[in-house]
């Protein structure tokens, strides 16, 4: 047992020493052709920041899917919030910034990819089952806007048509726009949204009423056009 101990406190101050040396590390590009330092910051490889939407380049943008998420949430039993990502998907962005009723969101969501994070090994099994999710019969949701209002500066109203589990109902999410800029290689525009959906509306009714009805959805997305040379919109 002291071996034991002895041995894992051992390798808890090496480890300790290593990462207090790279974070020591001086920062700043690497030189050429060497790989980045670990420790130090990231390059600034944000070039251009545009704060209001109105100045962003209108045009047409696809979803990054590295960048892509929806977290979805909802009441367990009351006790606690029940979470789980949704993290692959795809999808355009038609953004008209002169004329944002005519900006176009087609956005698809691969449920089956679902994660929890829960340990029990069941539990994502059960998810997909066909008590609830059902993926292997319903494995994406597609989202397509039907109107988009600009309800502040940097505010959308976005409301469209989200097909799950087999049904079609509106959804009307609530999008701020976080920044765009162009970064090495392309052009970026970020947004938010929440929004809320009623799961017994698209039959989802598993363990109702006491696994709340009203889901909660946060999203966060960055969608991007290969880098060009562009005017701001004016």
């Amino acid at each position: 047992m002291i071996h034991s101990n002895f041995a894992r406190l051992s390798l808890f101050a090496l480890t300790a020493v290593a990462v207090t040396a790279l974070n020591a590390q001086p920062a700043g590009p690497p030189p050429d052709g060497a790989l980045p330092r670990a420790g130090g910051p990231p390059p600034n490889i944000q070039t251009v920041r545009i704060k209001e939407l109105k100045a962003v380049p209108p045009g047409d943008y696809q979803l990054d899917a590295d960048h892509g998420r929806v977290l979805w949430s909802l009441s367990h039993h009351g006790y606690s919030r029940l979470a789980a990502l949704l993290p692959q998907n795809e999808g355009t962005l038609h953004l008209d910034t002169k004329n944002l009723a005519s900006s176009k969101l087609d956005v698809t969501i691969h449920v089956d990819q679902v994660l929890t994070g829960v340990p029990a090994e069941h539990f994502d099994k059960l998810l997909k089952s066909d008590s609830i999710l059902d993926t292997a019969k319903y494995p994406t949701a597609q989202f397509k806007s039907t109107r988009v209002e600009q309800v502040a500066p940097n505010k959308l109203k976005v409301t469209g048509d989200l097909t799950f589990h087999g049904v079609t109902k509106p959804l009307v999410l609530d999008a701020t726009f976080n920044q765009a800029g162009e970064v090495p290689g392309s052009y970026i525009v970020g947004f938010d949204a929440t929004g809320v959906l009623k799961r017994s509306e698209y039959g989802v009714n598993f363990l109702l009423p006491s696994v709340s009805d009203e889901v909660q959805l946060t999203i966060e997305a960055e969608f991007k056009q290969p880098s060009k040379t562009v005017a701001p919109a004016r």
